[in-house]
């Protein structure tokens, strides 16, 4: 077992542990190397057979509590959520949809590409989106969601 004294995930963990408080921020961790950090639980996720074999390039994590949230963006690369406990709303958008409103947002991220608007407003204000172009998914413990790359998300 390694030390885990004084680390910043033990930290945060205790954080989210706590009751949230009003007006508080809600912290989440991203882009976190779960595996990296605690590789005996690569023994954990078997033979993780909703992933085709190869197909994992990065092992990274999201960790957040009740109400965390981000913003409508896209990522470049295939993702898979899975939801280990609780459960959380994804808002999805077809690739093009924030383009084709005009909707892109200039400030930079290295690993996603950024809307200057949310889902809702997006899907309520035109700019040539379609009904057909939204959807809602919602996940609970043990569900897994394939976003492939390019699709816009917010959650």
């Amino acid at each position: 077992m390694p030390d885990i004294t004084g680390c910043f995930l033990c930290e945060l963990i205790r954080h989210l542990a706590e009751p949230p408080q009003a007006g508080g921020e809600q912290l989440y961790l991203k882009e976190f190397d779960l595996l990296k950090q605690f590789p005996a639980l690569r023994g954990d996720l078997g033979e993780m057979d909703f992933l085709p074999r190869g197909s994992v390039n990065l092992a990274q994590c999201w960790i957040g509590p009740a109400r965390a949230r981000t913003g409508l963006h896209y990522d470049p690369l295939d993702n898979r959520a899975v939801q280990i406990s609780g459960t959380k709303r994804f808002l999805l958008a077809r690739p093009g949809t924030v383009e084709r409103a005009g909707a892109l947002s200039t400030k930079y991220d290295s690993w996603a590409r950024l809307s200057r608007v949310g889902i809702a407003e997006l899907a309520a204000g035109g700019g040539g989106a379609a009904a057909d172009d939204f959807f809602a998914v919602d996940l609970e413990p043990g569900d897994v969601l394939y976003v492939p790359a390019h699709w816009w998300h917010e959650l």
